[in-house]
């Protein structure tokens, strides 16, 4: 007997485009449940799924048992599945984290194992995870949605100080992602140290226009630094890092 760990005033509505996805191709990633008693268990992620699953025929779906999770995850997992679409962004940053943990994995190649065997692209897990490198305030107002995943993932990269002033400015004016990332790169571009070593040299100015173009990204020398902009984008990261050779195992 599998029952579902909704909470109250939770409706499970599969969308159409996961009727037909399940319809299709069939439920590919598992859902994850826990034992209750006597041969029940408890669906605790994904339950569209098993609804959907329910709804287009199926009699079978694959599941992953786990007893060994605490409360506090299993709370985790409930907040993040039992919605009505809107998944909290920090609430989901924090299970990838988790999962990555359980894999024993939290390189490059961890975060691209996770994502495909989550049916996500790696680039949408690693954007997720950056959440985590906030300060617990910030992650607590996206916690609570009173700041986005969008916004608040402009801020990863900026001074604390400039943080505190930029969230100030999203709850007043009401900016939009796109007008904190602008911002954000302002702060970033006010505090950038400046190049202590002079590219009059025209052999440093040939070895950086030519390094520019090989990677297809800013590249300068700077006070005994290599320094590369990426822009803090992790796609553009991932695409130099390619063209420098790396290959994530």
């Amino acid at each position: 007997m599998v029952s579902a760990a909704r909470p109250d005033g939770v409706t499970l509505t599969p969308s159409r485009e996961l009727l037909a996805s399940v319809r299709q191709v069939g439920v590919v990633v598992p859902l994850v449940v826990r034992s209750t008693h006597a041969g029940r268990y408890e669906i605790l992620s994904d339950p569209q799924v098993w609804v959907a699953a329910g709804r287009v025929g199926l009699t079978e779906v694959p599941v992953v048992v786990r007893d060994d999770f605490p409360e506090s995850r299993i709370r985790r997992i409930v907040a993040l599945h039992y919605t009505d679409g809107r998944r909290n962004p920090m609430l989901e940053a924090e299970e990838f984290a988790a999962e990555l943990a359980d894999q024993g994995e939290t390189s490059h190649g961890g975060v691209s194992q996770l994502a495909r065997r989550l049916g996500l692209s790696r680039s949408y897990v690693a954007h997720a995870l950056r959440l985590l490198l906030l300060p617990v305030w910030i992650q607590d107002k996206v916690r609570s949605g009173r700041l986005s995943g969008g916004h608040a993932r402009a801020l990863v990269s900026v001074p604390e100080a400039g943080q505190r002033q930029l969230v100030h400015d999203v709850e007043v004016e009401r900016l939009s992602v796109r007008a904190t990332e602008q911002r954000a790169k302002g702060l970033r571009e006010a505090n950038a140290p400046e190049a202590s070593e002079s590219t009059d040299d025209p052999d440093t100015r040939r070895l950086q226009a030519e390094m520019t173009e090989l990677i297809g990204s800013p590249f300068r020398l700077a006070g005994g630094k290599v320094v590369i902009d990426y822009f803090d984008d992790l796609d553009v990261l991932q695409g130099i890092l390619v063209r420098l050779g790396y290959i994530a195992k």
